[in-house]
């Protein structure tokens, strides 16, 4: 049996905590370039909005970047991939602060101190398709060189100490395959390659829910599936998705639920994680061009554009009821959140609870009925969650590696306690 220590860390006392809300939405505009003539029609832009004051406002471009891939936010930092450009622009100063060229740079993933880095070029072999850099001065510290990897790759997930990559070789014409990279980043090497099947060739976006990993797979643009991985027992379930006849162009996780639409069509489908069931869900009305989660709120952050003169985001609720919506520029594609914490010491008293360990479960008890929890480490990935529905909650730890991790318990809407949890 594990034994572990529970750790109250609230802001204010032992019965405050804190609720993240949103600051700022930080939108990434692909703009538009022409390939016929090679101009830069318009320019790869980040735009700023403001769900409080519902201003929207550019903040700054990347010149000479033909179109971008990735947007992240951490520590007051934006990190943007464009073309061959990764650019970190520092929201107080106003400024681009660093920036280097990265050939056929797709997504970037943040880590103690690293910067994990997926490639893939149309048309072009490069000498490695993940590269690892150093945060502060963005330095190489070491790449996965093509005699051990030889494939373009895209997603990337850091999950216990590792970095899972969709490896999908997506740049070259019927020459797909459907494989994760595990690299381990303590060692800052290659530790595996797994195979997802024939079916799963592809995999483009990369999720993880309840501690499992799941693939969205464009397999040869003829069709889309989702695979479900699991770490623990390298077990995997394929599920085509019904009535895709191309590839998807979107897809995001929100609750229980992967949605995805097919490109140029629009329609949503859901695939529900617990049934691993899919389905048709709802007519948008509209074609996005990309679709981020904002995790706090389960709002989907959804965009449409006509690649050349204009872009306009819509914000859903996770049942995709519409709420409001703004305008961008040209091909809002990904998008980014800034946070602020707020409390209130009426709405954060905690519920009389009780917590013990049988049987390698933490259990915990309550005098009031819980809706969930969620099990996250420091990096806030998802390790496990759960609707509870009840005064009494089970969570089994026998899998659980050594470590630091984040237990959030949900009693209604607007209160979640948080507690830290030590696995020696």
């Amino acid at each position: 049996m594990k034994k572990f220590i529970l750790l109250f860390c609230l802001a204010f006392s032992g019965f405050l905590s804190a609720q993240k809300t949103v600051k700022q939405v930080f939108v990434l505009n692909e703009g538009s370039f022409n390939y016929s003539t090679g101009q830069i029609e318009v320019p790869v832009s980040i735009g700023a909005f403001n769900p409080a004051s519902g201003q929207y406002s550019k903040i700054f471009e990347i010149p000479g970047a033909r179109f971008a891939s990735d947007i992240l936010f951490e520590n007051g930092l934006i990190w943007v991939a464009a073309d061959k450009f990764l650019s970190v622009f520092d929201t107080k100063s106003g400024q681009i602060v660093r920036q280097i060229e990265i050939e056929g740079i797709r997504k970037i993933a943040l880590t103690n101190g690293l910067v994990i880095v997926t490639r893939g070029e149309y048309n072009k072999s490069l000498d490695s398709y993940i590269q690892i850099y150093n945060q502060n001065d963005l330095s190489l510290k070491t790449e996965i060189r093509t005699n051990q990897l030889a494939y373009t790759c895209e997603n990337i997930l850091i999950r216990d100490n590792q970095a899972y990559i969709a490896v999908n070789n997506g740049f070259v014409w019927g020459e797909e395959v459907g494989k994760l990279a595990v690299i381990d980043l303590e060692q800052l090497e290659l530790k595996k390659m797994i195979e997802l099947g024939s079916n799963a060739k592809n995999p483009e976006n990369l999720i993880e829910k309840n501690g499992r990993l799941y693939t969205l797979n464009n397999k040869n643009y003829t069709g889309s599936s989702i695979s479900e991985f699991n770490p623990l027992t390298s077990e995997i379930h394929t599920l085509d998705l019904p009535g895709i006849t191309s590839l998807c162009g979107t897809s995001a996780l929100a609750g229980e639920s992967i949605y995805y639409q097919e490109a140029g069509k629009t329609q949503l489908g859901a695939y529900t994680i617990p049934s691993r069931t899919a389905a048709p869900y709802v007519d948008a009305g509209r074609s996005f061009y990309g679709m981020t989660v904002e995790e706090e709120s389960n709002d989907i952050y959804a965009a449409v554009t006509d690649y050349k003169t204009f872009g306009k985001v819509y914000v859903y609720d996770h049942n995709f009821q519409e709420k409001y919506s703004f305008d961008a520029s040209v091909s809002p594609g990904d998008f980014a959140f800034e946070y602020t914490a707020t409390s209130n010491q009426n709405e954060w008293v905690i519920p009389k609870s009780r917590w013990y360990v049988a049987q390698d479960e933490f259990i915990l008890k309550s005098d009031e009925n819980m809706l969930s929890y969620k099990l996250m480490d420091l990096s806030g990935n998802e390790i496990a969650s759960q609707q509870v529905g009840s005064k009494e909650m089970k969570m089994d730890v026998e899998n659980l590696n050594s470590g630091l991790y984040v237990l959030k318990i949900s009693w209604n809407s607007n209160r979640t306690y948080p507690l830290k949890i030590i696995i020696p």
